[in-house]
């Protein structure tokens, strides 16, 4: 090292030993108590805040809870022989699709007593029902209810209570509907489902024509002419059959009066026998 860089750093060290640098024992207890006291403040703030939490939570709780990941064998039956264990159930209420009336998964539950209800969000959050996946389970707040959420719901607790389940229902009213759709259409239905074909294959046609799109194809309306046809050429032959029975009708009559008006002059006259 060269003298230059060791007379620096001596200068620097002997700057260091200044009575600016010095502290004392005071100073430094002072300061850890500081430090303290700044920790204790905000343990007493995190700790309001979290009480603050609770009682917000606590008034916005309710009885109802939320059910998600169900798997779709765990219908409102299920439901209700499953959590009532719990506690006493007044109201169950399983999505379901509007077009198939399948479950979607996910149901909404009310109790009879809020406890309860944290009771039940608590255990079955996380769950593992039917070996499926994990339910996912909370309380719902008060302000996200809606007033029509349990509408039309007592009918599906009634029959869940009684044993029933919705599948069997669903399946009776999906087989009437097949058996309406499959029965035989008078006329008149028939004429309305043609009008609704060609009026939607004449809105396709100009679409086509406003994309610039030049395509041609014979559609509904085709085979409706060809229907058309081959009614008409029925009813020409059944006219001709008619027809020609009706001309072998007369034949066969016009034979029959004949052979009996041969018959009516070959027949001999009876002779007069005279008594002497």
């Amino acid at each position: 090292m060269s003298k230059s860089l060791h007379r620096n750093l001596e200068a620097k060290l002997a700057a260091l030993d200044g009575p600016e640098w010095e502290s004392s024992d005071e100073e430094m207890e002072v300061a850890k108590t500081a430090n303290i006291v700044t920790k204790s403040d905000k343990s007493k703030s995190k700790n309001a805040k979290a009480k603050n939490a609770k009682v917000v939570a606590e008034s916005q709780a309710s009885k109802v809870i939320y059910l998600g990941h169900i798997p779709p064998a765990f219908e409102e039956t299920q439901i209700l022989s499953f959590l009532s264990q719990f506690g006493k159930i007044t109201n169950v209420k399983l999505s379901r699709s509007k077009r198939t009336g399948n479950p979607r998964g996910y149901a909404f539950v009310e109790f009879a007593d809020e406890e309860v209800a944290a009771i039940v969000a608590d255990t079955m959050s996380g769950y593992f029902l039917m070996g499926e996946r994990r339910l996912v389970c909370h309380i719902m707040p008060k302000d996200k209810i809606h007033p029509d959420l349990f509408l039309g719901a007592e009918r599906a607790l009634a029959k869940s209570q009684a044993g029933l389940t919705s599948s069997d229902f669903l399946k009776k009213l999906h087989d009437g509907v097949r058996e309406k759709h499959n029965a035989p259409k008078s006329e008149e239905a028939l004429a309305k489902i043609t009008k609704r074909l060609l009026r939607r294959e004449r809105n396709k046609r100009e679409q086509l024509k406003k994309l610039g799109i030049d395509y041609e194809f014979p559609g509904i309306s085709a085979t409706i002419e060809v229907t058309k046809d081959t009614n008409t050429n029925k009813k020409k032959k059944r006219k001709v059959s008619e027809d020609e029975n009706e001309k072998s009708l007369e034949k066969e009559k016009v034979k029959k009066t004949s052979k009996k008006s041969k018959v009516t002059l070959e027949t001999p006259k009876k002779s007069k026998v005279t008594l002497e």
